[in-house]
């Protein structure tokens, strides 16, 4: 009896703790915290704004499922929590996981590849090592990218290759001072330094001053992974520039953000490394920066949209062609020896920046000629009859990529681009100096 007694006791407990809500409650769906963003109650609407931002790329199907929301400050919220996260799964560096023993460096490069969906080619010949040992786990594709070609004697083209990827060639060479910054690897390049004393005129009744100067330029680069081009820089700022002796190199007072005096540097088409620098304060006997840190403004292509898609290329001639921002006539196309020449005027319209060239100097990049498989051929240069900021006139020719099967051209298409300002922060120690 007393067994039963117990056992019936033991059974109630548990069934009032498990009715019991001892742990957190369960998630609300994200539909249920959608519908929370139109409620009547600020708190409400604020608590729910800020649980789907956390929620992140987990909700953004349904984010975008919901947008077309009948209340317009749901519509708002929704458009904006859609833009943020878009944003930031883009700046986002893609992580990958790498274990190696004694691998052949190419099947490792394979790997890289795969897991970070870039591509990477090995050029001219085969690297100063044959077999690389590295285990890397969940870091960012930069430091394993370093990591794999520094065991392997590997060095980075300057440039993407012509399918955006990336190419790497040997080179029994590291780089010292780098700085990893999501999906960007900021390197530094070198000092200048510049010191003089004038004498070739001198003041007869005055002692003489501003005769000496001496200049000291730091310059660094910037490397993007292939998802985000990089499109231009602006005026890196600094906010601190310490050498090793405790004196500040800021040109301004201490404490004060500098901001360059180089000039912007926006030129409008798909880069991969850009460089800039920045002017500092005589380093006197000082041996090294201890930290120079700062912020660098880029612009990156964040998106290209197929705007204007001609079919049966070879078939067109002297036909005007609408897309949202521009206009393509196209003369003609016509084959000439291995290559494609196609001749026409392209006109971006709308009021905004009239006297920028960035667009015309983008607009070779814009263009992209297949065959029916959808083979991309080689942009071959582009020959100008005319130019200005809003119209552009000319033959652009294309050529099939080398040793490569290709049919005859089947589609042009005109890509529009989306642009993304970022700010990249950097920061540097223990810099020798000149």
């Amino acid at each position: 009896m007393t067994r039963r007694l117990g056992l019936a006791l033991a059974l109630c407990l548990a069934l009032t703790a498990a009715g019991r809500p001892d742990g957190p409650p369960p998630p609300l769906p994200v539909e249920r915290l959608i519908d929370q963003l139109g409620s009547r109650d600020f708190k409400t609407r604020e608590t729910a704004t800020k649980t789907l931002a956390e929620r992140g790329e987990e909700a953004l199907p349904a984010l975008r499922k919901a947008l077309p929301h009948p209340d317009p400050e749901v519509r708002q919220r929704l458009g904006q929590l859609i833009a943020d996260t878009e944003r930031a799964l883009l700046l986002a560096p893609k992580r990958v996981s790498l274990k190696f023993r004694h691998a052949p460096v190419r099947d490792a490069l394979a790997e890289l590849s795969r897991q970070s969906g870039y591509r990477i080619e090995l050029q001219g010949g085969g690297p100063q090592a044959e077999f690389v040992t590295l285990q890397a786990d969940n870091v960012t594709f930069w430091e394993a990218f370093d990591k794999l070609c520094a065991q392997a004697g590997l060095v980075l083209q300057p440039h993407h290759d012509l399918s955006g990827g990336l190419m790497v060639y040997p080179q029994n060479a590291v780089v010292p001072f780098t700085d990893y910054r999501g999906p960007f690897r900021l390197a530094a390049v070198n000092f200048y330094y510049n010191k003089s004393l004038s004498f070739a005129t001198l003041p007869r009744n005055q002692p003489p001053t501003g005769q000496r100067s001496e200049q000291l330029t730091f310059t660094f680069s910037v490397v993007a992974e292939p998802k985000l081009p990089l499109l231009g820089l602006s005026q890196p700022r600094l906010t601190a520039a310490v050498d090793d002796q405790g004196n500040s190199l800021l040109p301004t007072p201490l404490g004060q953000p500098f901001e360059s005096n180089y000039g912007f540097a926006y030129y409008g088409y798909r880069n991969m490394v850009l460089q800039t620098q920045v002017p500092l304060a005589g380093p006197g006997n000082a041996r090294t920066v201890k930290l120079l840190k700062g912020t660098l403004p880029v612009t990156l292509l964040a998106e290209q949209k197929p705007e204007i898609v001609v079919e049966d290329i070879l078939k067109v001639k002297k036909k005007k062609f609408e897309g949202a921002e521009v206009t393509l006539e196209i003369e003609e196309v016509r084959e000439a020896g291995a290559t494609y020449q196609v001749q026409l005027t392209a006109r971006r319209g709308g009021k905004d920046n009239q006297n920028d060239y960035t667009w015309t100097n983008s607009l070779q990049q814009r263009f992209e000629l297949t065959d029916e498989q959808g083979h991309k051929f080689v942009p071959n240069g582009f020959n100008w009859n005319n130019g200005t900021p809003t119209s552009v006139q000319g033959t652009f020719i294309f050529g099939a990529p080398g040793g490569a099967q290709i049919g005859k051209p089947a589609k042009l298409t005109y890509y529009g681009w989306v642009t993304l300002q970022h700010q990249i922060e950097f920061e540097f120690r223990d810099l020798p100096l000149p």
